[in-house]
């Protein structure tokens, strides 16, 4: 089994930071502070190693998407570079933010918080899209979210007052398919409930009776679909019908007993990249039959999500909570060099 070690991205400490994203139609990172309620946004460029000076590699993602040969590659190499984060950015939403998602066609993003979507971008500024209350307990809030290759954006509830027992669904908000099952459906297309002109949304429920709905990940050919429930202390891999967004035939991929899986991604290998929280790591688990292949080892005590970034999508870009922790890195955000390669984020479509 393979052992790597992540280092710090940058030092700056967030309260429960969650759900990166990297864009390589900007060079853009995203990520969350859950409890702070602000979603940040950073470039990611790279700085020369000796000097610590910025670098402008001239490359793009597309140039690094050939078999790891080449120009790109050869001068990657010479810049002896390192990934780093400039220009970062946030905004406040005033209240819990579990995730948020690039939309195709713009760089806007689809935000998940505490009682609704909102849509963000800087020209614009926020929006509320689709009011939760009514679809919500009063003690549950938007957890993680992932988009589906179809564009549909998938989203979990999840119990936060510390107070109720876990509970929650993972949602399928599908904005121009037509073909979901109608007893899946919270609202039907064109349809009104409290106040939402739904236009051509289309809000069901994926998976009922979730506990603490977390990770999720599709494999290359979309017909797998893989989610984490935290509080089951399990991922579980489905069967995917893309066409329709319905997930069948739940089983229990892997568990980890005594600790939490949390957020994950997927590599060109469909091995998944899990967030162990209270465990100090990321684990590489196969998508086939979830045993286990590599292990980053984290400086920070929970670490909470993951994804693939970089030039050549080689580099695992990794969140932390500092919450509650005293760590020098509890908090921080970190990279490593897995030496396998991620695969490019789907973006949520038909957001008008």
């Amino acid at each position: 089994m393979k052992i790597f070690t992540a280092k710090p991205l940058d030092k700056s400490k967030y309260i429960l930071g969650e759900g990166p994203v990297f864009d390589p139609r900007y060079g853009r990172l995203s990520w969350v502070d859950i409890k702070d309620g602000r979603l940040y946004t950073a470039d990611l460029v790279y700085s020369n190693s000796k000097t610590g000076s910025k670098i402008d590699s001239g490359l793009k993602c597309e140039d690094m998407a050939d078999s790891g040969k080449g120009k790109a590659t050869e001068k990657e190499a010479e810049l002896e570079s390192l990934l780093c984060m400039d220009n970062i950015e946030s905004v406040s939403f005033g209240q819990m933010v579990g995730a948020a998602l690039p939309l195709a066609g713009t760089d806007g993003f689809i935000v998940a918080a505490t009682d609704g979507l909102y849509l963000w971008s800087g020209k614009s500024g926020i929006k509320p899209y689709l009011d939760l209350r009514d679809i919500y307990e009063p003690y549950q809030r938007s957890n993680d979210a992932k988009a589906d290759p179809m564009g549909r954006m998938f989203f979990g509830s999840m119990v936060y007052d510390g107070l109720h027992e876990d509970s929650g669904n993972l949602y399928r908000l599908d904005n121009y398919h037509s073909t979901a099952k109608e007893n899946t459906l919270l609202y039907k297309k064109s349809g009104t409930s409290s106040g939402n002109t739904l236009h051509h949304k289309v809000l069901g429920i994926a998976q009922e009776n979730t506990k603490l709905s977390n990770g999720m990940a599709w494999n290359k050919t979309a017909d797998k679909f893989y989610f984490s429930d935290s509080s089951e202390h399990a991922v579980f891999v489905y069967d995917y019908d893309k066409e329709t967004g319905e997930i069948s035939g739940r089983k229990k991929l892997f568990e980890i007993f005594d600790l939490v899986p949390d957020g994950m991604c997927i590599d060109e290998e469909d091995n998944l990249w899990v967030a162990v929280w209270g465990g100090s790591r990321v684990e590489c688990r196969s998508g086939e039959n979830g045993e286990k292949l590599a292990e980053i080892k984290v400086a920070a005590g929970n670490v909470t999500s993951c994804c693939f970034a970089g030039e050549s999508l080689d580099k695992l870009i990794i969140t932390t909570s500092g919450e509650g922790q005293e760590g020098e890195y509890d908090g921080c955000i970190f990279v490593c060099d897995v030496g396998v390669r991620g695969v490019k984020p789907d973006y949520v479509k038909g957001i008008e």
